[in-house]
């Protein structure tokens, strides 16, 4: 199913990563989470992946990764009772996501 999606528009789950797998046009939307610790590396430095998130929500401020301190992380591991206004997810507008999907079919063709 995946392997021939045009394009797909997803959070920063599993599928976001089955798609950068079969090579699929893929916009990650990032709440809670960080591209910085999932981000493209040198694994999947030539994906079509393009990361909508925004690094300065102030309670993204988590910074425990497998029981490491990790200042850099920029994270909420907060769950969705514990947070009673996800900022993180309202920040990124829809016109954001319909300019990354432009973007990555423009530069890449349909």
């Amino acid at each position: 199913l995946l392997s021939r999606a045009s394009f797909l528009v997803c959070p920063d789950t599993g599928v976001a990563h089955l798609a950068r797998l079969v090579g699929v046009r893929t916009v990650a939307i990032y709440g809670p989470g960080s591209p910085i610790s999932t981000g493209p590396g040198r694994f999947w430095a030539g994906s079509r992946f393009k990361v909508l998130w925004d690094p300065d929500v102030p309670c993204r401020d988590q910074q425990l990764l497998f029981e490491r301190q990790l200042p850099w992380m920029r994270q909420c591991w907060r769950s969705v009772t514990e947070c009673g206004d996800p900022v993180c997810i309202r920040r990124i507008d829809v016109q954001s996501v319909i300019s990354a999907i432009d973007s990555m079919v423009t530069s890449t063709g349909r």
